[in-house]
């Protein structure tokens, strides 16, 4: 995509020389990735600060999260008069995968699972589990997990996790935090399937090949609409505004180019995201100003309006002598 893959990963506080190592072997494969140990930077030295709002402020910036479970806890229960007991997670590792899976998807969050360690019932979505039953793996059941016997194995999923991550950023994400998507099918029907019928019947256009030119950027920041000004200048794009038999007038951006007709769009309705990443990371928190964690945040959300955008083409059926091209805005798109 262009841009790095943003990983946050979480265990209980004794693994973490085991995800130390592990985000090493994920960076070597750019993978960019942050322990849950460094979401807390505190404002000032009071041992006591809440640490929730912090993680609902951080995790939606990352693309992935990874959770290493782990069999820290004996866990007795009771159920229909019957006690078992069970070897499970931290309960703060358990929470963290529920707010992961909010945050960025069921794809988007990865367990790492121990063999021994027993997972809850909604996690791999079966009531009234067995003993043995509960230590099957969740991947089954759409949320993804690795299983491993022993800390001194884990460096073997290397391979399948990055090649799990490859293929899942190329995915849309359909349960995530963030103004893409609604923005994304937003501007697929009010704009692309506009513009399509319009240029249908545009009469200027009639002797030439038509094209349409989305560019997504790669990064989202408050200079956006100063940038797609400045890009429409430079490559001598003129705009026309068009009467529609339905709807409010179209307004849009084009050249003629040897024999073809190139309308050319840059979203502005992706600066949504801007705004709604700043109202997320003005949540009130014992944390310092992160830039880290907004440009993250906002290449994560232009990633996946463009990442929803062909969906939708793919899906929908639209004008067959009408050419759509949907790629990255660069420095080499024209």
């Amino acid at each position: 995509m262009g841009t790095n893959t943003h990983v946050v990963i979480f265990s209980s506080g004794n693994q973490y020389s085991t995800i130390l190592q592990l985000s090493r072997k994920l960076e070597s494969s750019k993978c960019k990735c942050t322990l849950w140990t460094d979401l807390f930077t505190r404002q000032n030295e009071d041992n006591k600060f809440a640490l929730l709002p912090t993680l609902l402020k951080k995790i939606p910036t990352f693309d992935f999260a990874i959770i290493l479970a782990t069999p820290d806890e004996s866990i007795s229960r009771t159920r229909n008069g019957i006690t078992e007991t069970f070897q499970g997670m931290r309960d703060n590792v358990i929470f963290e995968i529920g707010l992961c899976t909010m945050a960025l998807g069921c794809n988007r969050t990865i367990i790492l699972q121990h063999k021994k360690v027993h997972l809850f019932d909604d996690l791999i979505g079966v009531s009234g589990i067995t003993q043995n039953e509960s230590l099957l793996s969740a991947s089954a059941l759409g949320v993804k997990c690795f299983t491993y016997s022993s800390i001194a194995q884990l460096h073997l999923l290397h391979k399948d996790i990055i090649e799990y991550i490859n293929y899942e950023s190329q995915v849309f994400s359909p349960v995530v935090i963030g103004a893409a998507c609604s923005t994304a099918t937003g501007y697929f029907n009010m704009f692309i399937k506009r513009i399509i019928t319009c240029l249908s019947d545009l009469e200027i256009a009639q002797n030439y090949k038509k094209e349409v030119d989305i560019l997504v950027p790669y990064y989202i920041g408050n200079h956006i609409f100063h940038d797609i000004k400045d890009f429409y200048d430079k490559y001598g794009f003129e705009k026309a505004t068009q009467p529609m038999n339905s709807g409010r007038d179209i307004s849009f951006y084009y050249k003629i180019k040897e024999n073809r007709f190139i309308v050319c769009d840059i979203p502005t309705s992706i600066g949504a995201s801007y705004q709604m990443a700043r109202d997320i990371l003005s949540i009130d928190a014992a944390d310092i100003i992160d830039t880290d964690s907004e440009n993250r945040f906002l290449e994560k959300e232009a990633n996946m309006f463009f990442l929803t955008l062909k969906k939708l083409l793919i899906k929908e059926t639209l004008g067959n002598d009408i050419e759509i091209i949907i790629s990255r805005l660069n420095k080499n798109s024209y």
